[in-house]
């Protein structure tokens, strides 16, 4: 199964590539990133061409759209390549009250503005906690109650799709406090189990499909500015996102406003999230490479790192 480009971007315990699972909490995580075959383009045209080459591989491609914007410029991606993917949206529910309305509602909308008739899932959060969380998320060792909730809805496709990804920078990671790309056990970890175990073909990398699109995303001017210290005042990731995307070729988000998608039931996740915690003893482990790191590991030949 394809999850990146020439899977290039991996993740396994200790020494064996095939152990997906940790068996103790002292196992080390082995997080693989590949190196250029070629120099990048513009951030935008490597959009472009991931889209291209997921479709060639999965023609009957669905992504998983939300009101997010990493989902709206992977969708625009895929819309300027000349594809028009199938889309999927989870609209949660409780009996009669929808609960993620302005990020359910937002994509329903986008999908009738471009005539694509969308498979949209009722899921009741709440239920789910009940009824499926806990078992759901010892099977797949999952940390949190937001991706144990995507992971049950998805089981059952019966097509290929995307759950967007993102190269996410955070200083919070590192040692000594520099901007860092994290990927985490839970978020991105537990898709390659599902899918593993499942053979349900869930891809979680968009943005990081290729090194050529990774490398282009870290050369964005906003991104190097922000990298490198040169963009004043205090700023997130999240409140610097917008900008980054328009300045790597999607000027039409540049206001986009930004949803969770849970803004209704902040309060279920965070409880629910505790009691896996408590239930399973489970704490996530982030992987993080510096950004400098990660910029020489792409241009010249790839990387292998562990941690603890």
């Amino acid at each position: 199964m394809i999850f990146s480009k020439n899977n290039h971007l991996n993740y396994w315990y200790n020494n064996d590539p095939n152990i997906l699972y940790r068996e103790n909490w002292y196992d080390i995580i082995s997080f693989q990133v590949g190196g250029i075959s070629r120099s990048p383009a513009y951030f935008k045209a490597e959009c472009i061409t991931a889209a291209k080459e997921i479709y060639d591989l999965y023609p009957n491609i669905h992504i998983g759209l939300t009101g997010g914007l990493d989902s709206n410029v992977c969708l625009e991606s895929f819309l300027q390549a000349g594809i028009k993917p199938g889309i999927f949206i989870m609209k949660f529910m409780r009996e009669d009250n929808e609960l993620n309305p302005l990020d359910a509602n937002y994509a329903i909308e986008k999908c009738q503005e471009l005539g694509i008739d969308p498979l949209i899932i009722e899921v009741d959060p709440i239920k789910f906690v009940a009824e499926n969380m806990m078992s759901t998320s010892k099977e797949f060792q999952i940390y949190s109650m937001y991706q144990a909730l995507h992971i049950h809805t998805c089981r059952d496709f019966d097509f290929p799709f995307i759950t967007v990804d993102e190269i996410e920078l955070r200083r919070d990671c590192h040692p000594k406090n520099l901007w860092s790309f994290v990927k985490k056990e839970d978020q991105d970890m537990c898709w390659r189990r599902f899918s593993n175990t499942t053979n349900v073909r869930a891809i979680n990398n968009f943005f990081t499909w290729s090194p050529e699109l990774m490398l282009s995303f870290l050369k964005i001017s906003a991104v190097e500015k922000l990298c490198t210290g040169r963009i004043p005042g205090k700023v997130s990731w999240n409140s610097i996102k917008n900008l980054i995307y328009a300045d790597g070729g999607f000027p039409k988000f540049i206001k986009y406003k930004k949803t969770w998608g849970v803004e209704k039931m902040a309060g279920l996740f965070a409880i629910a999230t505790a009691n896996i915690e408590k239930e399973f003893k489970w704490e996530t482990r982030d992987c993080y490479i510096e950004y400098n790191q990660l910029k020489q590991a792409l241009e010249n030949g790839g990387m292998t790192c562990r941690y603890i």
